[in-house]
């Protein structure tokens, strides 16, 4: 938010003093009827810091239960959320919260699409942790996904590690108590059941599922550039060298195997801007009790030159324990990279920090990929 002076209003000699300053700022312009901001800008600025920015890391559950669906009226939706006091509906971020329940729902707003629900956000906070310049509130960012009927628990997760370990609590342990206070089953619940909300851990394969076929959908892509920048009779040259070595039966997957040495070479020739959908930069799967895995480099670059990619792709049936990609987003330049981990009938993504831009579009572009994969 753009501030007239603010750089030298915000000057202090040390970080607190910093941090009083801007706050004296802010409540100077929001009382100022021609300051650069009002109390609303200055809200829906928090609730998106809080709700997008700040957030890199987050669960993916389901749900089958909700007061509303799409069809429900705009009017509908906001009586129910309104009559019902406990749901803070509409609850300005910039007002006093009372800290007083253990976890604390701070607001509840709703997002529509051309008069069609499309979602139920909530700010929860679960804490205080302590960072290098003080303690700070913690939050659980929550989304109800209507159209995918997905509840996506979104977390900082520097800040979540710290949580855990002061309160000696594993993370899926948190997101057990979540999940009951949102279905309203505990007493941190009882603000949240006029939500009449259920929701429900994922079956206990689907998320390895969908990392398996977003894996396939880019590595199919990939693979076709390269099967197109080979030549034709390479194929019978491999077939006429196996045969003058002596080989009785020429099997398919030898013939696979060679190219494969061909295909590493060929793609370190191809820039990553001619991928048109993205790449995979790194996956993770089980076979047996042994656990494989690979990747490309820290700068999350394609895979296909790797050796261990080829090596290992055709080993993965089905499913896989994670998966690195890095997409580009239809209609824009951007991209978006994000490792995707199934573990403990949740799925995890693991946004990188380069995401902020535009943080929820890229957000709800990776919750899509996902809905169309999860049946």
């Amino acid at each position: 938010m753009n501030t007239k002076g603010r750089t030298t209003r915000i000057k202090a000699d040390s970080t607190p003093e910093k941090y009083q300053n801007i706050l004296n700022i802010i409540n100077e312009e929001i009382q100022n009827p021609e300051g650069s901001f009002t109390s609303e800008q200055f809200d829906d600025f928090v609730f998106n810091i809080l709700m997008y920015d700040n957030t890199n890391y987050e669960y993916v559950l389901r749900f089958n239960e909700f007061f509303a669906d799409s069809e429900m009226s705009v009017n509908k939706v906001h009586a129910h959320l309104k009559t019902n006091t406990s749901l803070q509906f509409n609850k300005m971020l910039t007002e006093k919260i009372d800290f007083g329940k253990k976890y604390k729902l701070c607001t509840t707003r709703v997002e529509f699409n051309q008069s069609k629900l499309v979602a139920c956000h909530l700010i929860i906070r679960l804490g205080n942790v302590e960072q290098q310049y003080g303690f700070t509130n913690f939050f659980a960012c929550i989304t109800v996904d209507i159209i995918n009927r997905l509840i996506i628990i979104r977390f900082n997760q520097a800040q979540l590690e710290v949580f855990c370990k002061e309160a000696k609590k594993e993370q899926l342990a948190l997101i057990n108590e979540l999940k009951e206070m949102l279905s309203g089953n505990s007493s941190n619940g009882d603000d949240l059941s006029p939500l009449s909300l259920n929701v429900n851990f994922l079956d206990e394969y689907a998320g390895s599922t969908v990392i398996f076929n977003l894996f396939k959908e880019l590595s199919e892509e990939a693979e076709e550039m390269l099967r197109e920048r080979i030549k034709p009779e390479t194929e019978e040259k491999i077939r006429k060298f196996l045969i003058d070595m002596g080989l009785k039966k020429i099997e398919d997957e030898y013939i696979e195997q060679i190219k494969a040495v061909i295909y590493q070479d060929v793609a370190n020739t191809i820039s990553p801007s001619l991928f048109k959908k993205g790449w995979i930069f790194r996956f993770h799967f089980s076979e047996g009790d042994h656990t494989r895995a690979t990747s490309k480099h820290e700068d999350r670059g394609p895979i296909y030159s790797s050796k261990t990619y080829w090596q290992l792709k055709e080993l993965i049936k089905e499913e896989m324990r994670e998966g690195g990609y890095h997409w580009k987003m239809t209609k824009t330049d951007e991209f978006v990279d994000v490792k995707i981990i199934s573990r403990n009938a949740t799925m995890i993504l693991d946004y990188y920090v380069q995401m902020r831009k535009d943080r929820k579009e890229k957000d709800e572009f990776v919750i899509r990929k996902i809905s169309e994969h999860l049946s």
